[in-house]
This record gives C-alpha cells, sequence and structure tokens, in this order.
C-alpha cells in the first residue's frame, strides 16, 4: 500500500522543490493528473517518473515511486559536465556522503546516489507542503513571531550541518521548505552546492549555471573569494530580512545592482519598510549583513541565542575601515569608466533618472578613511531651454563625478532616491541626508557659441565660506573645460592627486567631440520607454562608434540599447546584436568595467547566467 503525495514543484530554473508526503493510502501507481505525453527519464527498475518539478543547478528534478521502498521520492538528475571525470564524481560522491550523514529534523534527507545506465541521480525524502519563497509571494511581510520560528529552525538545521563541516553556499527561500500539516521547516541541498564547487574547481564547466544564486549571494561570493559557514549566514540574514519586510534590503533595481550594492554598502534598516519592528530583530539582520566575514555573527548559535534572548546588540554605523564604494551618475567616458549604460544598473537619481556606475577605494586608501573627503555632486541646473546645454551639463556633472571620485582621498556620495531631496533644501540637510562634508553645486548657461559654468562647494560644517569658481569657454571644448573644473574643484577641495590619478583622469573614452556628442544623446534617448526611444538610442549609438570605431563606451552603449530593443520586441536578432557589441566592447577596452557589465546584462537576460557572474566578477576586479 502507497501513500498519496502531492508534489508542488517550480517550474523556474532555482532548484527549490516543495514536495511531500501526505497520509491518504493509495495504490502505488501514477498520478492521474500528470501528463502522459511528458517523455520521462528511464532509472533502472526500482524508480518510476512520474513528474518533472523544476530545473536546477545540478539538473533536472522529477518526482518518482520507489518501487522498492512504497514511497515517494524526489530524483535529481546529474548534469553529464558534473560527472565526466573519475575524479570530480569521486569528489562529489565524498562530499554527498558527508552531507547524507547529516541527520537533522530540520534537514531535508538524501537518500542515495545512484546510476541508471550512465544516469548518475540522487534521491531526497518529500515535504507536503511550499518553499518559503512561494509563502513570502502570497502572504507578504510575516509576524515577527512567525519569522522567528521559521528563523530559529533554519539556525537548527545551520548548526547541524556546519558542525559538520558543511556549508550550503546557496541557502535561499527556494530551499528552504515547510511542511503544510506541522509547519515544520526543512533545508534542502544541503552539501550539493559545496560539491558543484568542488567538481567546478577542476575547470569543468557548466553551462547556463553558477555556483550560489545572484539575489542570495554573500560579498564574498561576488568577489569570488573564499566561502565558508559566514557566508550561510549572509543569506540567512537576507532571508529573515524579507521575511520580516518582503523587500529586499538593497535598492537596486537589478539582482546584478543588488549584488554589488552588498559589496559597496550597508543595507537599508528593516525598519525602513515596516515601522515598529522589535529593535533587537533588526539588529540581528543587520550583523548578519555585515559586509566582512569578520563582523558578523560566527555561528548560526549566536544567532539562535540573541533571538531567543530578544536581545541583540546595536550594529553600529559602517567602519571607517569598510572598503567602500560609490554609485554616482556619470555621462563622460572613460576615467575609471564613467558608464554603467541604461539596463545595466539603471536607477532614479537625484532630480531624475539617472545611469550609475561603480567606481572603487583600495584597500590602503579605506585604512585612511579618517582623511576621506566626502563630497555630494548635485545635478547641475541649466538656464534656458536649450536641450543641448541640457546634455553638456549633465556631461560636466558626471565627468566630475567620475574623475573625483576616481581619487582615493575622495568618496563621491551614492545620490538619494529621486524625489526625498527638496530643491529648497540646503547645504547642511543635503550634506546628512547624504553623509557628506562638502556639497557641490553647479549652473550652466549659454548658447551654441559660447557658455559659462558656475560651481559653488559649500562646507556642511558652516566652517568655511563657500568656495566658488566659473569659466567661459565654447562647446567645441567641453572635454578641454571637463579637465579644468576637475582641477578647479580638487585644490578647492585641498586633495592631492597621485601622477597615476592625473594621468588616468586625463584620458577621454574618445577624442572625437561629434562621437561624445552622439553617445550623450544616445544616453538621453535611452531614457524613454518607448520603442521609438529606444530605436533612437540604437541609431545615437551607432552613429557615435561609427565616427570613432575604438570607442568602447559607445559599443557597450549600443549592447544595452540592443538588449532594451530585444526586451521589447523579443526578436532574438536584437539579443545577437547586443552580444556582438558587449564583446566588441571587451575587445577594444578589456581593462573598461563598463564594458564587463555590458556584457554582464546581456549573458543575465539572454539566460546565460554563469556567463553573467563571471563578467560581472571581472567588472568588480577592475573596480576593486
Amino acid at each position: 500500500m502507497g501513500l498519496r503525495v502531492r508534489a508542488l514543484g517550480r517550474t523556474q530554473s532555482s532548484g527549490g522543490i516543495a514536495v511531500g508526503i501526505a497520509p491518504t493510502p493509495v495504490p502505488s501507481m501514477p498520478d492521474a493528473t500528470f501528463a502522459e505525453t511528458e517523455a520521462f527519464p528511464a532509472l533502472g527498475t526500482r524508480y518510476r517518473v512520474e513528474k518533472k518539478l523544476g530545473e536546477g543547478g545540478m539538473g533536472a528534478v522529477y518526482k518518482a515511486w520507489d518501487i522498492d521502498l512504497d514511497r515517494y521520492v524526489a530524483v535529481k538528475l546529474m548534469r553529464k559536465e558534473l560527472v565526466s571525470h573519475p575524479e570530480s564524481l569521486m569528489r562529489f560522491k565524498q562530499e554527498l556522503l558527508l552531507a547524507s550523514k547529516i541527520s537533522h529534523r530540520n534537514i531535508l534527507r538524501i537518500y542515495d546516489l545512484a546510476d541508471a545506465a550512465g544516469t548518475k541521480f540522487f534521491t531526497m525524502a518529500f515535504i507536503d507542503g511550499e518553499d518559503l519563497s512561494s509563502v513570502i509571494a502570497r502572504e507578504g511581510a510575516m509576524p515577527v513571531e512567525r519569522a522567528t520560528e521559521i528563523a530559529l529552525q533554519v539556525c537548527s538545521a545551520l548548526q547541524a550541518a556546519h558542525h559538520e563541516g558543511v556549508v550550503h553556499r546557496d541557502l535561499k527561500p527556494e530551499n528552504i521548505l515547510m511542511d503544510r500539516q506541522t509547519g515544520q521547516v526543512y533545508v534542502s541541498d544541503f552539501g550539493l552546492s559545496t560539491s558543484v564547487e568542488n567538481v567546478n574547481a577542476t575547470r569543468l564547466t557548466i553551462s547556463g549555471q553558477s555556483i550560489g544564486t545572484p539575489r542570495y549571494m554573500s560579498p564574498e561570493q561576488v568577489q569570488s573569494k573564499p566561502v565558508d559557514q559566514r557566508s550561510d549566514l549572509y543569506a540567512f540574514g537576507l532571508i529573515l530580512y524579507e521575511m520580516l519586510t518582503a523587500q529586499a534590503p538593497f535598492s537596486g533595481n537589478s539582482v546584478f545592482e543588488q549584488m554589488f550594492q552588498r559589496v559597496q554598502s550597508t543595507p537599508r534598516p528593516p525598519s525602513d519598510f515596516r515601522a515598529g519592528l522589535p529593535p533587537y530583530i533588526q539588529n540581528v539582520v543587520l550583523r548578519c549583513l555585515e559586509r566582512e566575514p569578520e563582523n558578523r555573527y560566527q555561528s548560526a548559535e549566536e544567532i539562535e541565542r540573541d533571538l531567543k534572548a530578544q536581545s541583540a546588540a546595536e550594529v553600529k554605523a559602517p567602519r571607517a575601515d569598510s572598503k567602500s564604494f560609490t554609485f554616482t551618475m556619470p555621462q563622460q567616458p572613460k576615467k575609471i569608466g564613467a558608464l554603467v549604460l541604461a539596463g545595466v544598473l539603471a536607477v532614479s537619481a537625484v532630480g531624475g533618472g539617472g545611469y550609475w556606475y561603480l567606481h572603487s577605494k583600495n584597500n590602503a586608501a579605506a585604512t585612511a578613511a579618517a582623511n576621506l573627503t566626502r563630497v555630494a555632486i548635485m545635478p547641475f541646473q541649466v538656464v534656458g531651454d536649450d536641450p543641448q546645454l541640457h546634455l553638456m551639463a549633465e556631461g560636466f556633472h558626471d565627468s566630475l563625478s567620475a574623475n573625483l571620485g576616481q581619487l582615493q582621498q575622495v568618496n563621491v556620495a551614492a545620490g538619494a532616491p529621486a524625489g526625498t531631496i527638496k530643491a529648497d533644501s540646503t547645504a547642511a540637510q543635503i550634506a546628512k541626508k547624504l553623509g557628506v562634508q562638502y556639497v557641490l553645486t553647479g549652473t550652466l548657461q549659454g548658447n551654441a557659441e559660447k557658455i559659462r559654468l558656475g560651481v559653488k562647494v559649500e562646507d556642511a560644517s558652516g566652517k568655511a565660506q563657500p568656495w566658488t569658481y566659473s569659466m567661459d569657454g565654447v562647446p567645441g571644448d567641453i572635454l578641454t573645460l571637463e579637465d579644468q573644473l576637475l582641477t578647479q574643484v580638487t585644490t578647492a577641495l585641498k586633495v592631492h592627486a597621485t601622477g597615476d590619478e592625473l594621468a588616468r583622469s586625463a584620458t577621454h573614452g574618445t577624442g572625437d567631440l561629434q562621437a561624445y556628442d552622439l553617445f550623450l544623446k544616445g544616453k538621453d534617448a535611452q531614457r524613454g520607454d518607448s520603442l521609438k526611444d529606444m530605436q533612437t538610442a540604437v541609431d545615437l549609438f551607432g552613429a557615435a562608434v561609427k565616427a570613432d570605431p575604438k570607442f568602447a563606451l559607445g559599443y557597450a552603449g549600443l549592447a544595452t540599447a540592443s538588449l532594451q530593443m530585444y526586451s521589447k520586441t523579443k526578436d532574438s536578432t536584437w539579443a545577437q546584436k547586443a552580444i556582438g557589441a558587449a564583446q566588441q566592447a571587451r575587445s577594444l577596452d578589456p581593462n573598461l568595467p563598463e564594458a564587463h557589465f555590458a556584457a554582464a546584462h546581456v549573458y543575465a537576460s539572454t539566460g546565460k547566467s554563469a556567463e553573467a557572474i563571471s563578467e560581472l566578477q571581472a567588472a568588480l576586479k577592475l573596480y576593486w
């Protein structure tokens, strides 16, 4: 006599499967509701496959009946790439054996590793319920009591696994299963991510897959650094944050932007999304989400202790020795990469939509944080309605942001979300909002023959008189004027650039003014949302690279604009054009982070997640 089993699978390629055993006795036969026409793999005489449940990094997942033991099991087939080398397969077996020995009520049990006509697979238990991701999607933010109850069970599972030396590395809500009847929590896939990583270490290629899910990667995973149990604790913090708020702790519009936010900034407190949240649980979450592993909880036991005691020490402000990244709104090509073009890291900036890029401080500069000059550069205001003046104002603003932020002694503040800084805000108010010492504002006026730029730097403390500067020129000298502006502002801020920094800041992405003008217009067109806007952007970027065939940033822009067309039309021709333009950008300047960003976004949008992660990590290394 069998047991009726209902499988609640997820069709997306997350690898998270919710399946289970319900207590209604029925004959051991396939469910009549299963598709009879779908071709299932043959797994010998013991297992009868009945339904595909999903696709994960390891391979496809199926529901199957275990004829020998008269029960349903979840079957995960291993990709051939993972087991093509005997040494790799042996390492995988050792890891799987270790994981299968973890006996704990909150860990989904792995039964066996088997082989059927060369097909490697392993079997696991069923849980009658659904995964945590589905629960959050349906119910939203949970009551603190329920979130804590789930969190404690996950902590218990983490303790058991970590004590056995098993690190999950891909902890996410899809891998947390909840029994429908009892509410008991099960963590699945323990040991499997570790095993896949070890197999991958033998230089096998896992096409289209990555180790870890981008949304839940720890900062060290994003940077390809060594990983231990504290990476699981970071993922736990992300999950607890979602349970409490139904929100992500970082404000990026894309998963990949959020990945970099994890490396460069501290998360928004959960209380930003949920007023009245008990301070202790917020402190638990924020300590889990510390960027540096040594500043996090060091074990799941510590988290469990604070949750049960309902007491956790307050997490202080970011430490001065933290490595930092800054997002700004660039327009100027090159000079530490002036652009992550629209669609890659497109977000709203102060005063409206903008295109953000990432620049970094190395560790040596970060440790001298007490001497850093922190400045906010506000969008330059234009006197008059001339569209060309608006483009030039954006160019001045963003080239200054890019070049000033490149200097080791300077931090250029990330912009606040649109609408959060009022037009009549004082320098002190802006400085408090953005955490800076200085606020820089600028105005641009003129016509097709002559322009005048005025700049003011204010000390938010009020201890020094505002510094002002103005310069006149002609539109054709914009690249020279941008360099002159940087020199004057660094002098006003008493910042001393190194020879290398000065050399880099003097290098433009293009010396062709026509190409640069077309590039700026292409970026402006990308701000639109219509098909016509996107086509205009493609045409303008195409004209820019035609004017200067060596303009790498122009090709990066063409890649993301083509990707926008693909997203709008679903015409695969645009995807191919996007890939070609991204590859050309990398070929022209392999050290241009924006080229890697563009390639990452193209790969991510076309389902090549492993390639996307690789490109993002390449960009991060260049910035770092």
